[in-house]
């Protein structure tokens, strides 16, 4: 109609399943009266009418002959006769009778296949408002990786370690792979395209998890591009579209190249072990070969559905198909070294994969425990680096690399490259010198953030619309004028939300500028350039993070006073008991506050913070003398004195606005809460 805007023909003919036939447009119409035909909505534009009978024609045409193809190329390769299929094609593509997937009816696939052939057209039944979010929610991804850099060289040099998990790292066939990527990436034609291309064929290549996911994302926003095609005449910038999707294009080759590229390295030294373990030719290794690497090294159409719909949920989970892929593929190394224990041929080529885990899984640990060595830092140094360094990096495998010329330490989070973290960190959250319950918490943090942590979009507008950044701060200063609002605001959006490069070149500018950050830092030229590739170098200085730290602090004393006034200034009934309760909530609150930061504060004492140096850090950032001298002597949480002024603006609220009655009991109230401080041990 003309009110919708069609991205695409699948939005206007539905289907269930890919090559899905609709066999409506061969059925005999019905005699029905006007009347009941004009009730159920008929629409009687001759013109319109003809148009999607043809549509649906063609359609039809089109998968009956696309059906007949994947008969020919798929038979006894992933489409089975009754009685031919491998153990595990255990379903049908549809029933024997069944007339909408006539040419595939009763034929065997796995799970997988059939699957797939739902989940390619999944998409196009989303609402259309569903789809434009999505296609933003997507788009803003597709910033953060592939106009990133920095996530592209992260990407590259963290993925051998796919390769080296599944025992198949073998350099010699670094030059195959290289000129492999090369050439598809440049679009040449030759032998190793071919080559590239008969890897694809058989399931290998253009499969990750991340490149999937967000192609995925992108296809959504075809949604968007069709909207604004049809409301605003976006077609004259047709031109401009098709020059960004060129560049876009080349971006992407080269973001999934850095994924193929260890992936072709991997196969090659399997399929060479392989073959040479088994005694058979490289066509009949490729096949078995090839569902090995899948089986162990990401690849996005064996991601579980429910998985890839999380993925795409725009609330929580910014890149679940990655993470949930390295658990897949982790258990079924476990299992192949397994089986290969078994198999008196491949008993070899498990020792490998065993060895392979190993390095794997401990080089970051291996490496932080040797650059500790190196510059004779402590465990209690280190326990004070996590404390009151960067929080996101608190359980991460650091690298420490020496002090600066004012003797603060320079550490490197070699997460970055570890695609196994998801694993490290919740045992670095485990081992750490800290309470059973905080290792613990800190575990489960660890391991359920890349599932239900925040999604990049979605924190971005909750700290705009709540003013608060959850990494701490306010995104606007509520008091400004409404232009500096609006400026902060958008600065912050366009940084959050915008392409992964942006950042960088922020801070290079900055740099070049010789700004300082708000630490009072020079920001390095040398250091953002580095960061700008992927190795961000953070120096620890225990004086300013523990300043940093102390507004969450304030932030639990003031809610433990509130909770607290907010059950004793109540204007209806409240009996002792219910004060005395609130009373013991609220200083359980101030307690497990002042332990918290009493944590930091030894961190800084183990770092070289002086008593001294604590007592002013803490009394600049507006601590009560009394909180600052007990947090830099090491003593315990002074008694909570209730003030003379508590509940005072209530009670002369009271006694104006209600009755004298109300004012006295609230300064009973007052009086009965003072004497519960007093009477603290």
């Amino acid at each position: 109609g003309a009110s919708t805007a069609y991205p695409g023909i699948e939005a206007l003919i539905k289907e269930s399943t890919l090559g899905a036939r609709d066999l409506t447009v061969l059925m005999k119409r019905k005699k029905i009266a006007p009347e009941i035909r004009a009730v159920m909505g008929e629409n009687t534009d001759a013109d319109l009418n003809y148009t999607r009978t043809m549509m649906k024609m063609n359609r039809l045409i089109y998968n009956t002959a696309f059906l007949n193809k994947i008969r020919e190329v798929g038979m006894g390769q992933f489409l089975f006769k009754d009685g031919t299929q491998p153990p595990d094609a255990t379903v049908q593509m549809a029933g024997d009778k069944s007339a909408v997937l006539a040419p595939l009816a009763g034929l065997w696939v796995t799970p997988e296949v059939k699957q797939a052939f739902r989940d390619a057209l999944g998409k196009s039944e989303l609402p259309a408002w569903q789809g434009w979010l999505l296609g933003l929610n997507g788009a803003v991804k597709y910033g953060k990786i592939v106009l990133s850099p920095a996530t592209q060289i992260r990407n590259f040099f963290s993925a051998p370690f796919f390769a080296i998990q599944a025992g198949a790292f073998n350099p010699t066939h670094l030059k195959l792979a290289a000129t492999t990527v090369w050439d598809t990436v440049k679009a040449r034609d030759g032998n190793f395209v071919n080559y590239y291309r008969n890897l694809v064929r058989i399931g290998l290549l253009h499969d990750m998890p991340n490149a999937g996911m967000l192609q995925d994302l992108m296809d959504d926003s075809a949604n968007v591009w069709a909207a604004l095609d049809h409301y605003t005449g976006a077609e004259r910038l047709e031109p401009t579209k098709a020059k960004l999707k060129q560049y876009n294009d080349i971006l992407k080759k080269v973001y999934r190249g850095s994924d193929d590229f260890w992936k072709i390295v991997a196969f090659e030294t399997e399929l060479a072990n392989y073959m040479k373990a088994k005694n058979l030719t490289r066509a009949e290794a490729e096949p078995i070969v090839a569902k090995r690497i899948r089986d162990t090294i990401p690849t996005y159409s064996l991601t579980g559905t429910g998985m890839k719909k999380l993925g795409r949920f725009p609330i929580v989970g910014s890149f679940v198909a990655f993470s949930s892929e390295i658990i897949r593929t982790t258990k079924n190394n476990l299992k192949i070294i397994q089986a290969d224990l078994k198999d008196p041929d491949l008993k070899a080529m498990a020792h490998k994969r065993i060895l392979g885990m190993a390095i794997a899984h401990s080089w970051a640990a291996a490496g932080m425990a040797m650059t500790k060595s190196m510059f004779a830092i402590d465990d209690d140094e280190e326990e004070a680096v996590r404390k009151l360094g960067s929080p996101w990096a608190e359980n991460a495998h650091l690298a420490f690399l020496g002090r600066d010329d004012q003797g603060r330490l320079r550490t490197v989070d070699m997460s970055f490259l570890d695609p196994y973290n998801i694993f490290h960190r919740p045992l670095v959250a485990m081992a750490r010198n800290q309470p059973w319950e905080d290792s613990f918490v800190g575990a489960a943090r660890e391991l359920l953030d890349p599932f239900f942590g925040w999604d990049i979009a979605a924190s971005a507008l909750y700290e705009v619309l709540s003013n608060n950044k959850i990494r701490g701060g306010q995104v606007y200063n509520p008091d400004a004028p409404t232009s500096d609002q609006s400026a902060a605001i958008g600065e912050h959006l366009i940084f959050a939300l915008g392409p992964g490069a942006l950042g960088p070149i922020r801070k290079t500018y900055k740099a070049i500028k010789g700004e300082k950050d708000a630490t009072g830092k020079v920001y390095d030229l040398n250091d953002e350039i580095r960061g700008a590739f992927g190795l961000r170098v953070s120096t620890y200085d225990p004086k300013f993070s523990l300043y940093f730290r102390v507004g969450d602090f304030r932030e639990a004393l003031s809610n433990a006073n509130s909770y607290l006034y907010k059950v004793a200034a109540d204007i209806n009934p409240v009996d002792q008991d219910a004060l005395t309760n609130a009373f013991e909530t609220a200083n359980d609150i101030r307690l497990r506050a002042y332990n918290d930061m009493q944590q930091f504060v030894n961190a800084a004492k183990k770092s070289g913070v002086s008593d001294n140096e604590i007592r002013h850090i803490l009394q600049v950032s507006n601590v009560s003398k009394q909180y600052a001298n007990s947090l830099a002597r090491g003593r315990e949480a002074p008694k909570w004195r209730i003030g003379t002024t508590f509940l005072k603006g209530a009670t002369k609220r009271a006694k104006t606005l209600i009755s004298r009655t109300q004012a006295q009991e609230l300064r009973a109230r007052k009086r009965f809460i003072r004497e519960q401080a007093r009477n603290l041990q």
